[in-house]
């Protein structure tokens, strides 16, 4: 199956911690759930922004996407020292682990909204984000992070190729055995 759009957005939001490079480290399942809760309520927010023109008044991002983003800031805030461990693993980004939260959540928002809108897109994509986030919206949100966490491990963890075509490693590091 085809990844979605914004399955797309958070795995290009995710692999923000991992460098464009070939050499990029895979991360633990621990940091990828660290960074998933970090960037979550920001890509709610650009998401919800993105799909506003596309969406009927009365949909669930147009109605609740702002008060599921602060549901999931919290979560983001305590990511935060688990983020800075797994930027300090990848050799091209250990200059953001330096950084603090505030700085790195003001590049991320704008990366996010960009990426987004270079995605070309349609009504059907954002009716699909919007049920994908009604439907999550019962959950709390560490459940929604283990679901994401455990689908790009049924996906091996593996985005296709890095931006220059070269093969990128595993996401989520393989299982030590």
């Amino acid at each position: 199956m085809k990844q979605g759009r914004f399955g797309a957005a958070l795995m290009a939001a995710v692999t923000v911690f991992q460098a464009g490079s070939a050499s990029a480290a895979c991360l633990t399942e621990a940091q990828f759930s660290a960074a998933v809760r970090f960037v979550a309520p920001d890509l709610i927010q650009a998401g919800a922004g993105k799909c506003a023109a596309l969406l009927p008044a009365n949909s669930y991002l147009a109605r609740n996407g702002a008060s599921l983003a602060a549901r999931y800031r919290p979560g983001a805030a305590t990511a935060w020292p688990d983020v800075q461990t797994a930027l300090k693993g990848q050799p091209d980004l250990k200059m953001f682990a330096a950084m603090d939260e505030t700085t790195v959540r003001g590049m991320l928002l704008p990366m996010l909204n960009e990426g987004l809108t270079k995605q070309k897109f349609k009504a059907e994509d954002c009716a699909i984000a919007d049920a994908i986030a009604a439907n999550l919206d019962p959950l709390p949100p560490q459940n929604m992070v283990a679901l994401i966490t455990t689908f790009v491990r049924l996906n091996k963890g593996k985005p296709a190729k890095t931006p220059d075509g070269k093969p990128r490693p595993p996401i989520i590091c393989p299982p030590v055995q």
